[in-house]
């Protein structure tokens, strides 16, 4: 009687648990971005898109070279973005003609950051940071 009560509780717990799990509990989860659909639409819209960045969308990549638009496509609108300030000291993050993008994921524990530097709204660099909350 007891292993029944542990087992459905177990059963009850992680039927509860698993939808967060797999959509995260902030910002742009993995089930947020634009699905293959719209992506191969993104890129029958726009046939001077170069084969490289074509398989890129397609694969759900974000590659040197694209255009914020084409981000878009991949990842879906970012969750904040860092433009040049004139009034704020020259630094990496803060150049004429630079933008950052920011993206973060998260499941109950792990958490993901991506971000994309544009110039001139190109993409030149992306990088990625993960940690693991306790």
């Amino acid at each position: 009687m007891i292993n029944n009560i542990k087992i459905k509780f177990k059963l009850i717990t992680c039927s509860f648990l698993l939808p967060f799990v797999f959509l995260g509990c902030a910002g742009s989860g993995p089930l947020l971005r634009p699905d293959q659909g719209s992506r191969f639409a993104y890129i029958s819209k726009h046939p001077e898109l170069s084969v490289d960045i074509q398989q890129a969308i397609q694969d759900g990549k974000v590659i040197k070279g694209m255009t914020k638009e084409d981000v878009r496509a991949v990842w879906g609108d970012p969750k904040i973005i860092d433009s040049y300030d004139k009034e704020k000291p020259l630094s990496s993050y803060n150049q004429e003609g630079v933008d950052w993008w920011s993206y973060r994921g998260s499941s109950l524990s792990f958490s993901t950051k991506r971000y994309v530097k544009f110039y001139q709204g190109k993409v030149i660099d992306i990088k990625f940071s993960y940690w693991y909350d306790t």
